[in-house]
């Protein structure tokens, strides 16, 4: 309790010399709030999280991060407290789901540094929608086994989204995507840019909402 009240105090005075400037998402009775289990928890790992982003990433990237944060976990605790939970709930949600967004960053970082055979963090090149793909390869006899992952949101209808993962063999330049069970999907590559096509199966299952596709270009982003 004492260690996160100096915390508070020093957010208070020096907020650029904090191992984690949050004080805009911290509440009134945050102090309070650190007497529940549960809440303190949350805060906790919301806070390791942030320490890590802060000796990972550069000053610029860190104070982007921290000031997004603030917003995202203000506007969820809003939201939320509109929908009848307590205050203390409301940040306790919004700290775990924060956490989770940052870890999620961070492993973005990581395979922005570490980017090779096809092994990346890749952007969506679209006018419709915004969209980002993650290929990450596996260890020893498993380095051509690729974990992959999709996500696109309609910029002009953001209900609408798909959220795709599937296993990725390799091989002379292309890769074949599986649901463990079937080819689903596509990819080519070149250069830095990777071309998905969605099998047709999986374009009229009921996996992605009307009007959804994972199909297009996706550029790799490097550090």
């Amino acid at each position: 309790m004492k260690k996160h009240f100096c915390m508070l105090l020093a957010l208070a005075c020096a907020v650029l010399l904090c191992s984690v400037s949050a004080s805009a998402a911290l509440p009134g009775s945050h102090e309070e709030f650190m007497k529940n289990e549960s809440y303190k928890a949350a805060f906790d790992q919301f806070t390791l999280g942030m320490e890590e982003a802060k000796d990972r990433l550069t000053p610029a990237e860190y104070e982007t991060l921290e000031k997004e944060g603030e917003e995202v976990i203000a506007s969820s605790v809003k939201e939320d407290m509109e929908r009848g939970y307590s205050e203390a709930d409301a940040y306790e949600t919004a700290y775990w789901a924060r956490y989770e967004q940052v870890n999620r960053e961070l492993s973005w970082d990581w395979l922005r540094k570490n980017a090779k055979d096809a092994q990346g963090f890749y952007r969506l090149k679209s006018d419709i929608f915004s969209g980002y793909m993650t290929l990450e390869t596996g260890d020893g006899e498993e380095e051509d086994v690729y974990a992959v992952e999709i996500y696109v949101i309609m910029k002009k209808e953001p209900r609408k989204s798909a959220d795709f993962k599937g296993v990725g063999m390799f091989e002379d330049g292309k890769m074949t995507v599986s649901d463990f069970y079937d080819d689903i999907a596509a990819i080519t590559f070149d250069g830095e840019t990777a071309t998905v096509a969605a099998s047709k199966a999986l374009m009229d299952s009921d996996w992605f909402n009307a009007d959804v596709t994972i199909d297009g270009e996706y550029v790799r982003e490097k550090k």
